[in-house]
């Protein structure tokens, strides 16, 4: 069936790529992913399913990144001849809105390769997945339909220089943006502000407003006493990629070299953040973009150096991964009719019996094929 022709597609282009798969519970301690996801994440503040299990605070996994990095510590993977290469599959959960390609129980594929030198040529690893992932989609005849859109994130330095940007810039702006902002920004959350996708908020971030958001706005900086106002109306969100320290600005020039060797196509995205706090660096999403409409993400991912740190692990192990919903790949094979190719070779055995053959012989007859379709098969 389809959802198996694509489950087992993902995990051969994996195995070529010398990824092993990693089975880990659906049920984790809840803490497995608060901490790593963020608290002002949307998946920690409004997503996760929890449980009380006898004073024991536990979770359906909403995301399996957490887990596999759980896993590999718990058992002293982590410390065993890195880098490991690893692929999982199996259901997620999150408690959203039910909407076609977005379920509250739905399947995803991923992939992490965690460990290696953490030095500057080890963007090699960013491209090795992004390659995998573009790899994955060509073999499932969904790449034309597909575009793959990338940015860094930087280090930490990186990040606090963008996002001191970023409250100057949304403070005069904080009546105009949707709830669900406001509250990121009092959180001091600001940068989850650029992954919203209320129609507000992307024109506060685009510098694109109606013409009631302008006179909004013109009035919030005419009593702050800004001067000419008139300039702010059209001003767009600062860029992370402007603020990224000189070393991260060398690992981003990198990657994208890297990809234009293999070439892999792509479009710089200064607004993607994904909507995780474990992510640094390269940040890059598969997005359907066929027949226009809104567009959908079927596969992302990004770097998380650290993460393995976070849940008690060693300190400066790096770590670079994507997750693909196995819905939504099925809903893009479906919108484009693509056929699913037979991954099974179906052996028969064809019995040609003469008549009036005496009943010892017929069980012989059918005892032989018995065992020669086993063999076969």
């Amino acid at each position: 069936n389809e959802i198996r022709f694509i489950e087992n597609t993902l995990a051969a282009v994996s195995s070529r790529f010398n990824y092993g798969e990693i089975r880990t519970p659906i049920i984790e301690p809840v803490d497995v992913f608060e901490r790593p996801l963020g608290t002002a994440s949307d998946v920690v503040m409004k997503e996760m399913y929890k449980f009380d299990d006898f004073g024991h605070n536990i979770v359906l996994r909403p995301e399996n990144t957490a887990g596999v990095m759980r896993a590999l510590i718990e058992h002293g993977i982590h410390s065993n001849a890195l880098p490991h290469r690893l692929y999982y599959c199996g259901p997620m959960f999150r408690r959203e809105r039910p909407q076609k390609g977005r379920y509250r129980q739905f399947t995803q594929f991923g992939v992490e390769l965690v460990g290696g030198p953490n030095t500057a040529d080890d963007w090699c690893n960013d491209v090795e997945v992004i390659d995998l992932a573009h790899q994955s989609l060509q073999q499932l005849q969904l790449r034309p339909y597909v575009q793959l859109r990338l940015n860094s994130l930087g280090d930490i330095e990186s990040r606090s220089s963008h996002q001191d940007a970023l409250v100057k810039f949304f403070q005069p702006r904080l009546r105009l943006l949707s709830p669900d902002s406001r509250q990121r920004f009092e959180r001091n959350a600001v940068l989850r502000i650029l992954d919203s996708k209320e129609e507000i908020d992307r024109q506060v971030i685009e510098g694109n407003l109606s013409e009631n958001a302008r006179t909004h706005l013109l009035e919030e900086l005419r009593r702050s006493n800004s001067e000419n106002p008139e300039q702010f109306l059209t001003q767009s969100a600062p860029k992370l990629p402007d603020y990224l320290s000189p070393p991260s600005l060398q690992r981003w020039t990198m990657v994208k070299k890297g990809l234009d060797v293999l070439g892999i196509a792509y479009v710089e995205d200064p607004y993607l953040i994904r909507g995780l706090d474990y992510y640094c660096h390269t940040a890059f999403e598969f997005v359907d973009t066929s027949h226009g409409g809104q567009q959908s993400t079927v596969l992302a991912g990004g770097r998380y150096d650290g993460l393995l740190s976070q849940l008690g692990g060693p300190e400066g192990v790096p770590g670079v991964g994507w997750a693909a919903g196995i819905e939504r790949l099925q809903l893009l094979r479906q919108k484009h009719a693509l056929k699913t190719a037979s991954t099974n070779n179906l052996i028969a055995v064809i019995v040609v019996r003469h008549k009036g053959i005496d009943a010892e012989a017929d069980s012989k007859i059918t005892t032989f094929c018995l065992r020669l379709a086993s063999q076969l098969r």
